[in-house]
C-alpha cells in the first residue's frame, strides 16, 4: 500500500491549505464589546500583524517564524525571518510543507511553510495567559499545524489559555542527513534534525513574541499527538530546547515509539535516497538535492510499498520512515538513556493512549494489506520480533481475536503506545517528575468510522473541544470534552491537572500503578494492562 494511505490518520483529518471559511472578515464582529480590550492588530518584533475574531476567540494565522528553508537554507537550519512594515494580514493560513496529499496522493504544499497560527481569547486577561505550543502529527511525513482538526479556538476560550500550532519541515526535507551535509560547514551541523530545528526555531518565536498576545513567556507547555508527542517527548532531551518550555503534554506517543538514527545510519538511508534521485554521482551532491523539486523526494518516498501489518510490524530492518537523528548537536546523548538514567530538565509531564490505538493502521479504509490468515501472521511476527516472535503470538492468539488484523491491531496498540506510555510514566515518576497518566476510552456520538473504535487520533476532538472529521463529540459526550480542556489547560497553567476539577486525577507512581480513565463517568484504574505490559517491558 502507498505510504500516504497508511498514514492518512496519524496526519490527522483534511490539510488545510489555505483557511477554512471561519477566517472571514471582521467587520461586523469587530462591534462586539467583548474584544474591544483585546485588539486585532497586534505588533510582534518582526513587524504588525492583523487577525480576525470567532465567538469568544481572536485567531492569528500564518505568522512567519523563520526564512523560506529554499535554496541554500534546504538542509540547513531554520534562518530568521524577514521583518516586515506593513501589517500583515493573519486571517490566512500559511501553505502547508510539502507532502502527499492523503486521499488523492497529489504533491500538496510549498517550501516556505514555516508559520505558525495563535489562538487566544477574545477578553482581556488581568495576569498572562499560560502558553500551549502544540506540534501535529503524521509520522513526519504529513500534517499541517493548520488542519482544522487543531483549530485552537475553543481551547483558547475554555482553558483562558493561548494555543499556538505550527508548521515543522517534514519527509527528506526535514530529516534527511548525507555525508556532505555533516561536513559542509558549521551553521549546518545537526543535519538530519531540520524538522526538530524548525520546532525550536518556533519556540523562541513564540518566547519572544508571545506577551504582545497576552501570554506569558515563561509559562510554556508542549503538546502534541502521535509523532507530534514524540516531538514533544524528545524536546526533553535537546539541549537547545532546554528553557523554551515548563510543561509536555504527551497524546498517543512517547520517546520510546521512535528511536534516533545515528549519524551513520541517517546517512546511509540519505546517501541511498540521493542515489534513487540521480544525485549520488554528482560532483557536488548537496547542489543536486538542491535544485530537486520537492515532488520528487515525495514521490520517491511513495514508491515503496508497506506488507501486511503497516508501519509498525513490517521487517526490523526494512524501515523507511523518517526519523530524527543522534547528531551531537541537537541531540547530544541518546533520549532513551538518559530517559532511563533519570537525566531530565524539571518539568511536569501529563500522558496517556486510546483503548484501541491500533485498530486504524490496519483498517480497509486505509488500504492496509491485511494480515491473510494465521501462517502470515506467524511470518509477520517472526520477521519483525525474531526470536520473541513465538512468545508474543502466545499473548496474542489468533483464537482470541476475531480476525489476523484485529490480532496485530491488539498488538500494535499495546506494543507501541499503551505500553511504552506506562514505561515512561513509570521512569519519569521514579525521577522525581511530577506525572499524570491517563487511558481515553470515550467513542465519537455518532462516530464516522464505527469499525475502528476509540482509535489513534480519537481523543483530539475532546481536547480541542470540537468535532472533526473523526465524528462528533455529541451530546452526552460535551461533558468529557469540557473535562479533558479543563485538565489540559489547568495543567498548563500549574503543572497539575486538577486545579479547580471535580474529579481527581491521581499522580501516577510505580507502586500504586493508577491513571485516569477518560470516559463517563470519569474514573480511575489500578493496574492499567499491568500483565501485557510487564511482558512487553521485558522486551526491552
Amino acid at each position: 500500500m502507498k505510504k500516504n494511505t497508511v498514514l492518512l490518520i496519524l496526519g490527522l483529518g483534511l490539510i488545510w491549505n489555505a483557511c477554512d471559511d471561519k477566517g472571514s472578515s471582521t467587520e461586523t464582529e469587530t462591534s462586539d464589546t467583548r474584544i474591544e480590550n483585546e485588539p486585532l492588530s497586534v505588533l510582534t518584533q518582526l513587524g504588525p500583524v492583523r487577525g480576525t475574531v470567532e465567538g469568544e476567540s481572536r485567531r492569528f494565522l500564518g505568522i512567519p517564524y523563520a526564512a523560506a528553508p529554499i535554496g541554500e537554507n534546504r538542509f540547513a537550519p531554520p534562518r530568521p525571518a524577514s521583518p516586515w512594515t506593513q501589517e500583515r494580514d493573519a486571517t490566512v493560513a500559511g501553505p502547508v510543507c510539502p507532502q502527499a496529499d492523503m486521499l488523492s496522493e497529489a504533491i500538496l504544499g510549498e517550501e516556505d511553510c514555516l508559520t505558525l497560527n495563535i489562538f487566544t481569547p477574545a477578553m482581556t486577561s488581568l495576569e498572562p495567559r499560560a502558553v500551549m505550543v502544540y506540534f501535529h502529527g503524521g509520522v513526519f511525513v504529513q500534517g499541517s499545524g493548520s488542519d482544522p482538526m487543531y483549530d485552537g479556538s475553543e481551547l483558547a476560550a475554555r482553558g483562558d489559555v493561548i494555543v499556538v500550532t505550527l508548521n515543522y519541515r517534514i519527509g527528506a526535507l526535514g530529516f534527511l542527513s548525507h555525508p556532505a551535509l555533516v561536513t559542509e560547514n558549521e551553521d549546518h551541523k545537526g543535519a538530519g534534525n531540520y524538522g526538530i530545528m524548525d520546532q525550536q526555531q518556533a519556540l523562541r518565536f513564540v518566547r519572544d513574541n508571545i506577551e504582545a498576545f497576552g501570554g506569558n513567556p515563561e509559562n510554556m507547555t508542549l503538546f502534541g499527538e502521535s509523532v507530534g508527542a514524540v516531538s514533544a517527548g524528545l524536546h526533553l532531551f535537546a539541549p537547545a530546547s532546554q528553557g523554551l518550555f515548563k510543561r509536555i503534554a504527551m497524546q498517543s506517543g512517547s520517546p520510546f515509539i521512535v528511536t534516533l538514527r545515528s549519524q551513520q545510519e541517517a546517512n546511509a538511508v540519505g546517501q541511498a535516497l540521493a542515489e534513487q534521485l540521480g544525485c549520488a554521482s554528482d560532483l557536488d551532491p548537496l547542489a543536486c538535492l538542491r535544485s530537486l523539486n520537492p515532488s520528487e523526494f515525495i514521490e520517491a518516498y511513495e514508491s515503496a510499498e508497506e506488507g501486511p501489518g503497516g508501519i509498525f510490524l513490517q521487517p526490523a530492518d526494512t524501515d523507511k520512515t523518517w526519523h530524527p537523528t543522534l547528531d551531537s548537536v541537537v541531540f547530544t546523548e541518546d533520549p532513551l538513556q538518559s530517559l532511563a538514567l533519570g537525566k531530565l530538565p524539571d518539568v511536569e509531564v501529563l500522558l496517556g493512549t486510546n483503548k484501541q490505538e491500533g485498530t486504524i493502521f490496519l483498517s480497509g479504509l486505509m488500504n492496509a494489506v491485511e494480515v491473510a490468515d494465521a501462517s502470515q501472521y506467524s511470518a509477520m511476527l517472526s520477521a519483525r520480533f525474531g526470536s520473541a516472535a513465538s512468545d508474543i503470538e502466545s499473548r496474542y492468539p489468533l483464537s482470541s481475536f476475531d480476525s489476523p488484523d484485529s490480532a496485530a491491531a491488539e498488538l500494535i496498540g499495546d506494543a507501541f503506545f499503551v505500553c511504552p506510555a506506562r514505561r515512561t510514566a513509570r521512569l519519569l515518576s521514579r525521577a522525581g517528575i511530577p506525572t499524570y497518566l491517563y487511558s481515553f476510552e470515550r467513542g465519537a456520538d455518532p462516530p464516522n468510522l464505527p469499525q475502528l473504535g476509540v482509535c489513534h487520533v480519537l481523543e483530539l476532538m475532546f481536547v480541542f473541544g470540537h468535532d472533526t472529521s473523526m465524528g462528533a463529540i455529541g451530546e452526552k459526550g460535551r461533558a468529557l470534552a469540557n473535562a479533558m480542556g479543563d485538565y489540559w489547560s489547568n495543567f498548563a497553567r500549574k503543572g497539575d491537572p486538577n486545579t479547580g476539577a471535580s474529579f481527581s486525577w491521581p499522580r501516577y507512581y510505580k507502586n500504586q500503578d493508577e491513571l485516569l480513565v477518560l470516559d463517563l463517568p470519569l474514573a480511575t484504574r489500578a493496574k492499567h494492562k499491568s500483565g501485557i505490559c510487564d511482558f512487553w517491558d521485558s522486551l526491552e
